[in-house]
């Protein structure tokens, strides 16, 4: 996209329409993301494969400080603990 020829408000618009179609988008694929977590439950799984892609379900446990209490104590900062689950992607290779 050449930005140099376009108006100040052809640009706006264009960062306003894009942000709306990642907006859509989220909603989307957040409601995938909740189909497929229910499918990998329910088949006892943490990978489904697709007819071109695989996705994986990764579990990694987080950890970060608190940083209102270590403020407080300032000594011995209590940790919060946090589990983040993503999924990755992968395109699958049908030449092997």
């Amino acid at each position: 996209m050449n930005t140099s020829q376009m108006t100040t408000a052809a640009i706006v618009d264009a960062l306003g329409s894009l942000k709306a179609k990642q907006s859509e988008l989220a909603k989307i694929e957040a409601k995938l993301k909740d189909a497929i977590a229910k499918r990998m439950g329910r088949l006892d799984t943490n990978e489904l494969d697709g007819d071109l892609f695989r996705v994986v379900r990764v579990i990694a446990r987080r950890e970060s400080l608190d940083a209102t209490e270590v403020k407080r104590l300032l000594a011995e900062p209590p940790m919060k603990v946090s589990t983040a689950t993503s999924f990755r992607v992968n395109a699958l290779r049908k030449d092997a």
